[in-house]
């Protein structure tokens, strides 16, 4: 029997190979053999016998190959959806480990760091130094406390997207005046505008209705969007945070800078975990390239939408939205 393609043998007790066989033995005059193929590659046989010697016609042949061909393309399918499940199985233990080996890791990251930039700030007091600090060595310690600041950062946004990930992170909503958190975050990032000489700006529709929103996430999310803003923006630059109605059912923020704008193929990679389109900002500032992920991640958890549109030359627009 030829196994790649379609054999008949009518009378198997005449056959001069197979006619002592335990087939024949058993009563079987004819067999018929169907290779079950797909995509050229050969997965079995299909074999069809019978105890009385039969005419096997061109019509009925072509019919099995026919159906050989329908069941091997049906193996190669459950072979493949069995391989995919066995490759999705893996990648969610690999994810998990991945998971928990990030959480544990920042977890641990956490307390050092928060050591170093308590002595830092120690170091950087006169009033708790014996004797002050060189202006050489307090350049030094600075330098120590701005990159502890930047590593502490990014642990927090790592478990944070650990949390997201893992479904760990819930919110806890309460009714907030969305208008006095938004001109909290203004005001504790009005001290970064204006060390690179940006124009802050605050605009806020009248009488817009409370929110039920976790205000520290929404918070974390207006300050990530406007601190972004200012990185991108050039001194002598402006950055304005509007607050208004949208559709009816919602309260939209707004983040505009006057940037040099982000090239439309960036636009989809923006929200992306460890996606940076800009690696430095204006100033040569670093980020995480998990900042964005995160925001979205907490829009969305309140039911929101988070979107940007930007003009190269011209600037950018973050904007999210909050349900009523």
């Amino acid at each position: 029997l030829d196994p790649q393609a379609p054999s008949i043998i009518e009378d198997l007790a005449r056959h001069p190979l197979l006619s002592r066989t335990f087939l024949a033995e058993a009563g079987f005059r004819t067999i018929i053999s169907i290779p079950l193929t797909s995509k050229d590659t050969l997965l079995g046989i299909m074999l069809l016998m019978t105890h009385e010697q039969r005419t096997i016609h061109d019509d009925d042949l072509q019919m099995l190959v026919s159906i050989g061909n329908q069941i091997g393309m049906a193996v190669d399918n459950i072979t493949l959806y069995q391989q995919e499940m066995r490759d999705r199985h893996r990648l969610e233990e690999l994810n998990k480990l991945k998971d928990d080996f990030v959480a544990i890791v920042s977890h641990d990251l956490r307390s050092p760091l928060t050591a170093i930039l308590s002595a830092s700030e120690v170091l950087l007091s006169d009033d708790f130094m014996d004797r002050p600090l060189t202006s050489e060595q307090k350049e030094l310690v600075s330098n120590i406390q701005f990159m502890g600041h930047q590593q502490l950062d990014l642990v927090s946004d790592l478990l944070d997207l650990a949390k997201i990930e893992s479904g760990h992170l819930e919110i806890t909503p309460s009714l907030v005046n969305i208008c006095k958190v938004a001109q909290d975050c203004y005001s504790t990032l009005g001290v970064l505008a204006d060390t690179k000489n940006i124009t802050l700006n605050f605009i806020t529709d009248t009488n817009l209705p409370k929110v039920k929103i976790d205000e520290p996430k929404i918070r974390q999310v207006v300050n990530n969007l406007i601190s972004n803003a200012i990185k991108f923006t050039d001194p002598g630059g402006m950055v304005t945070l509007r607050i208004d109605m949208y559709d009816q059912s919602f309260i939209r923020i707004s983040i505009s800078d006057t940037g040099k704008g982000i090239e439309p193929g960036d636009l989809r990679l923006l929200f992306n975990k460890y996606q940076q389109v800009r690696e430095r900002g204006t100033q040569g500032e670093k980020g995480t390239g998990l900042g964005l992920a995160i925001c979205k991640n907490l829009v969305e958890l309140h039911q929101g939408e988070i979107w940007v549109e930007s003009r190269v030359g011209v600037g950018s627009t973050f904007m999210f939205t909050l349900p009523i």
